[in-house]
């Protein structure tokens, strides 16, 4: 264990003789040297140079990071005031827990005639970082005096000097476009590969400066240095910088640095370090000036701390062009276009190139797979004559803008997109793509050739024509499944304009606008979708424009118990404009255990020659109905008329009815009329409505037989009974409900304005029960109306009113209990019949 420091002892003797040979021409004469272990006075005992351990911190900046260190100086051995050989360690931790070091041997003697210390050392560092570690020996020689220091140092990387930090691969779209060709749609995509890669390289170099004393007080000094350096990273461009420090001891154990430097390489950088040692930097003072020298023999060797590292990037690009057909989500295989230019001449096959003249050659060539799509252009502008389409194809135009989903492709932006037959977006990162060519507004004409013009198969699809002078019906769809039509317009159709039948999977109707549809009793509807097998539809209808025609849309369930047929109906409508019907504007039917969900929302119903909505179920029939923001005006008869069930039958019925936010005005019978007849079972929430200038009643409902009608609260409906309504100008009663035979009758009348409707001297709001078999409750509450309200009840029959002490307190305008208060039932407190 005792060879070891010996020979550092012996390697720190050679280290001197030869600074000594380079430094000082002067040899040594060894015989006039002290023994090692024999001071040379008392004065040089007190400068003994002790084992220290110093904390720093640095800033980051030109090829370093920002780090906390760790430090040591453990002398190996030394003659007090004349020699010294010393190891350095350090350890660091920098930014991203990055771990390094150094171990450093060094070696300084002091020169009497020149009162100067010479030192120099050997040095390995050692640098991690993420990803990579790097490796580097160290050499410098210094020479330090009372007033003026000399340092050079060297760093030679050793090892992998360039190492990759990252690799980064980039695609760029430098183009994207589509084409035909052939059958296909192709998308094509220029893009440019970049390969990205960033390297860490280290810079290894040499530093000189010299420095001077700038000013002394007891246990400390500031000396300011100039200086040059040289940094050469592996892969990099070389660079000469220069560099200022200013190194102050504040006292023996603190010390400051602060040091600015500039080169081309790592640019202009303003440094920092702060070091605290334990337990001092020079020997125990007082030190008086002759001995300020020695006493500098334990000081720190000054050189850059670590391993510069160069942060350099290369870049590899190429360009590639990518091509594919535009692929079918559904089935993952590519579309196939079969293309059509009207009144082209025969011999075509349907490829871009060479397409063909007429639609049903073009449909005599599809497959039923799902990937066809036949693509008409108008051309020559020549009547296409009725046809069928095949299963699972597709038949569109170039009239309106196609749009059309597909399977990612490189430079398309990837989007949800919705599929046929689906209402709402429906595939997660497809790509949307316009048929090129599409958008032109030239519509290809259907006419002629037979009673139907297009006759629907499974899962198909009609997009962007006029039907026009149909015999039968423009659109009909027979015992299908899965239909969308989309951007048609219809005119003049002899039975019907479209017509589903027994349809069902998903149905998708948007944009379309029909005009003129005759037909007689049974028929002439715009749209029929009657639906009398068991199955399921679910029908999306938007902008709906329809007139001229018996009834705008039909909408038809009927079942078959006995078989087991129970057919389900559940139609969503936004934004449809039904005008000038000769009947119904919209004819809502559920019969013989058939169901019904209707929604219908934003939208305009005009001029009807009938009811403007007639809601109608019989025989186990059910219905849910919504209506809000519609606009029904104009109607001959109720602007809204709700019928369950036929009067004195033993057959049953159930509805639901919401009617919301609507403006039903100006029709020539009741704002909203409701008839509950047999069995039937009815529930309603009428709300925030304006129902003014109608030629019967506001709203005016009728329970006969053994039925059950409510006005209810219920917050999952959002229902409050009758509220909030404003029924004004009615050429009746603002609200009249009558209740006969055995029926069940519940009502929340509530915060309702009532005003100027023509009553002939009679209340404006009427519950009335006519039956001593007759079961009631109303809670009439906060309403108000001039010409009063009246509750009745000739007969004796149950009927119970919300808190009727209160009743006449509680809304404005006089109330009357007929014809007394005795003969009805009083329900304490009540804030609604419902609770």
């Amino acid at each position: 264990m005792k060879c070891f420091p010996l020979k550092l002892v012996s390697c720190g003797l050679l280290l001197e003789i030869l600074l000594s040979g380079f430094l000082n021409p002067s040899p040594i004469k060894a015989q006039e040297a002290p023994l090692p272990d024999t001071p040379t006075s008392d004065s040089a005992i007190d400068l003994a140079i002790p084992v220290r351990a110093s904390a720093g911190y640095n800033t980051g900046g030109s090829g370093y990071e920002e780090a906390v260190n760790l430090e040591g100086f453990i002398p190996l051995h030394q003659s007090p005031g004349e020699r010294i050989t010393f190891l350095e360690p350090r350890l660091y931790l920098g930014e991203e827990s990055n771990v390094g070091g150094s171990l450093l041997l060094g070696h300084r003697f002091y020169d009497a005639d020149d009162n100067r210390i010479w030192g120099g050392y050997l040095a390995y560092d050692n640098r991690q970082t993420r990803r990579n570690t790097f490796h580097q020996l160290g050499l410098g020689l210094e020479s330090l005096g009372a007033i003026w220091d000399f340092h050079f140092n060297a760093y030679l990387p050793i090892g992998d000097r360039r190492q990759v930090d990252r690799e980064q691969e980039i695609s760029s779209i430098l183009n994207t476009s589509t084409r035909f060709q052939g059958n296909f749609l192709l998308l094509e995509s220029l893009i440019e590969e970049q390969r990205l890669r960033t390297y860490e390289a280290a810079a290894g170099g040499f530093d000189l400066e010299a420095g001077a004393r700038l000013a002394h007080w007891q246990g400390g000094d500031l000396r300011g240095y100039g200086g040059i350096y040289f940094y050469d990273p592996a892969g990099g461009d070389s660079t000469l910088g220069w560099r200022l420090r200013l190194d102050a001891d504040v006292n023996p154990s603190l010390n400051f640095v602060l040091a600015l430097q500039d080169d081309d390489l790592f640019g202009t950088n303003l440094l920092f370090s702060a070091t605290l040692t334990f337990p001092r930097i020079r020997p125990r003072g007082p030190i008086g000036n002759p001995m300020l020298v020695q006493a500098r023999l334990g000081e720190p060797i000054l050189r850059a701390r670590g391993i510069a590292l160069d942060r350099q990037q290369e870049v590899e690009r190429s360009t590639q062009q990518v091509t594919m057909p535009l692929m079918n989500p559904e089935e993952e295989q590519p579309y196939r276009f079969h293309h059509v230019i009207l009144g082209r001449r025969p011999g075509g096959d349907g490829t871009f190139e060479r397409p063909f003249g007429t639609v049903q050659a073009a449909l005599n060539a599809t497959r039923s797979d799902g990937n066809d799509v036949v693509y008409v252009d108008a051309g020559r502008r020549v009547n296409i004559p009725a046809f069928t389409i095949p299963d699972r194809v597709q038949v569109l135009s170039q009239g309106p803008v196609q749009l059309l989903g597909g399977l990612p492709f490189p430079g398309f932006p990837r989007t949800d997109v919705r599929l046929p037959f689906s209402p709402v977006l429906n595939y997660q990162d497809g790509v949307l793509v316009r048929l090129p060519l599409s958008g032109d507004g030239n519509f290809p004409v259907i006419r002629g050739g037979g009673p139907d013009l297009v006759r629907l198969g499974n899962r198909t699809v009609l997009a962007g024509f006029r039907l026009e002078d149909a015999a039968g019906s423009a659109i009909m769809g027979n015992g299908v499944r899965d239909v969308e039509l989309r951007d048609n317009s219809i005119r003049n159709a002899g039975d019907r304009g479209i017509f589903l039948d027994n349809v069902t999977g998903s149905v998708v109707i948007f944009d379309h606008q029909l005009r003129n549809i005759a037909g007689g009793a049974g028929s002439g509807q715009g749209m029929l979708i009657r639906n009398t097998t068991d199955g399921t539809t679910q029908v999306t209808i938007a902008r709906y424009r329809s007139s001229g025609q018996r009834v705008g849309i039909e909408m038809v369930v009927e079942g078959d118990r006995p078989a087991s047929l129970t057919p389900e109906q559940t139609i969503t409508l936004r934004n449809v404009v039904i005008t000038d019907s000769r009947d119904q504007g919209l004819l809502v039917q559920a019969n013989d255990v058939g169901n019904q969900q209707i929604d219908l929302r934003r939208g305009r119903i005009l001029n009807s020659g009938g009811q403007g909505v007639l809601i109608q179920a019989d025989n186990t029939g059910s219905q849910e109905v919504t209506l809000e923001n519609v606009l029904i005006q104009g109607s001959s008869g109720a602007g809204v008329q709700v019928v369950g069930s036929v009067l004195d039958s033993l057959t049953t019925s159930a509805q639901e009815v919401y009617l919301r936010r609507n403006r039903i005005e100006n029709n020539g019978g009741a704002g909203i009329d409701i008839t509950a007849n047999g069995l039937s079972a009815q529930e309603f929430g009428i709300g925030n409505n304006i129902i003014r200038n109608n030629g019967g009643p506001g709203i005016q409902a009728v329970a006969n037989n053994r039925s059950f009608q409510e006005f209810v609260t219920d917050r999952a409906n959002n229902s409050r009974g009758i509220s909030d309504n404003e029924i004004v100008g009615n050429q009746q009663a603002g609200i009249r409900l009558t209740i006969n035979n055995s029926a069940t009758a519940i009502a929340d009348i509530q915060d309702n304005r009532i005003a100027d409707n023509l009553t002939a001297g009679n209340p404006d709001l009427t519950v009335t029960s006519t039956s001593n078999a007759a079961d009631v409750c109303a809670v009439v509450n906060n309403n108000s109306s001039a010409a009063g309200i009246r509750l009745s009840n000739p007969a004796g029959g149950l009927f119970e009113v919300g808190d009727l002490p209160t009743v006449a307190t509680r809304n404005t305008g006089t109330v009357e209990v007929l014809p007394g208060p005795p003969v009805f039932t009083n329900k304490p407190g009540a804030q609604s019949c419902f609770r």
